[in-house]
């Protein structure tokens, strides 16, 4: 579905705060830069997503990086995973209404 698809990553917590995590996303985006070249020749053929630690499943810092070469591959990045978060969304409050449901 989305054949150049990466996750990069640092296990751990991150021990100087704010100036280690400016330096990991700045190590990331080079990172990414250079799958772009490597993957399509292109140094700026890429896009990132990261979020928060309120909403990631994962709890250490992390950056997806989906090498794209046209904005139509961009939007099916988007529409991929859109489609993914809000099943996971409806997979979600699917337990809540079983158990409500066990207990009537």
């Amino acid at each position: 579905m989305l054949p150049y698809c990466f996750v990069l990553c640092r296990d751990g917590q991150l021990e100087d705060g704010v100036v280690t995590e400016t330096r990991l996303l700045a190590f990331f985006l080079e990172e990414a830069r250079r799958l772009a070249l490597e993957s399509v020749g292109d140094v700026e053929a890429f896009v990132t997503v990261m979020s928060g630690a309120a909403i990631r499943r994962r709890p250490d810092l992390h950056m997806h990086v989906f090498i794209v070469r046209h904005r139509w591959e961009k939007a099916w990045v988007y529409t991929v995973l859109g489609a993914k978060n809000a099943a996971l969304a409806l997979w979600n409050l699917r337990a809540p209404l079983l158990r409500w449901r066990r207990t009537r």
